[in-house]
């Protein structure tokens, strides 16, 4: 049977005690140049794309760009800062004028796509007040958000 997960953290916890602070904090290192690398594959002017190979999803996507923002916001590395930047900026500019951010945004054509628009804009009210607080953006989504009540109750008096 496959190790479970605490078993897998206890042997890496044993691990590390016998290889000393150096080698794991070498190896967390290691990791985290990787992880930079990739961010930065996926950097574009107009934001984070969903993929950085040639292969995969080449738009800027509400929710996979703020997620990235939630832990690359404190990544020193100015190509990773704008682009985060850029995922803000190209949401906003895609802003529908009733206030929904779209799914994404196609980086070749321009074009945004408002299909799955359920959490896009919940999305880029937690990356902005994060990044680059814009209320008056903010306003219009949770407007927008407002006028989705689907189960609403209605009196009969």
């Amino acid at each position: 049977p496959p190790p479970s997960c605490l078993s897998l953290f206890s042997h890496f916890s044993r691990r590390t005690r016998r290889w000393g602070r150096s080698v794991a904090d070498s190896l967390i290192e290691s990791q985290r140049r990787r992880a930079v690398e990739v961010l930065r594959g996926c950097s574009h002017s107009t934001g984070i794309k969903g993929s950085g190979g040639s292969h995969g999803h080449h738009q800027v996507w509400a929710r996979d760009s703020m997620i990235t923002l939630l832990g690359a916001h404190r990544v020193d590395d100015a190509v990773i800062s704008a682009a985060l930047r850029a995922s803000l900026d190209t949401l906003r500019r895609h802003q529908s004028p009733a206030g929904c951010v779209p799914n994404h945004v196609d980086i070749v054509t321009g074009k945004p796509n408002f299909r799955a628009y359920a959490d896009g804009g919940l999305w880029y009210v937690i990356g902005s007040s994060i990044l680059r607080p814009d209320l008056a953006t903010t306003r219009r989504v949770l407007r927008w958000y407002a006028c989705q009540e689907t189960n609403a109750q209605t009196s009969h008096a």
